[in-house]
């Protein structure tokens, strides 16, 4: 997704399966050089071909990430019907508590007055 096109590409579909098993990917930096270090490691890492060389949690990915979000808005901007939502806060918050649609919270908002 960071470059626009797939990790392998091959003129024959039939051997796009084995560069996925046998081949390394190309490194994202060579094809991006404006992605920062630390997340071409971590996708890198995510291809390993070896489940062992791979991040062993979602939340190890998560927290890898988090440091390249936008910095977090005002939430209570999002409770306001017309307000525009925040598109990185289900990724900054994934889990969290009040991780509902911004059409919910404003409802909620309109029935609590």
């Amino acid at each position: 997704m960071l470059t626009g096109r797939p990790v392998f590409e091959h003129e024959s579909p039939l051997m796009v399966p084995s560069l996925h098993t046998e081949a390394a990917p190309e490194p994202l930096r060579r094809l991006r050089p404006d992605v920062p270090e630390d997340v071409e490691s971590l996708v890198l890492e995510l291809l390993a071909k070896k489940p062992g060389d791979r991040p062993a949690q979602a939340g190890e990915v998560y927290r890898r990430l988090a440091a390249h979000l936008p910095e977090p808005g005002n939430p209570q901007g999002a409770l306001v019907p017309w307000a525009e939502a925040d598109p990185c806060r289900p990724f900054r918050f994934p889990m969290a508590p009040d991780a509902r649609p911004v059409r919910q919270w404003a409802r909620e908002a309109d029935g609590a007055r």
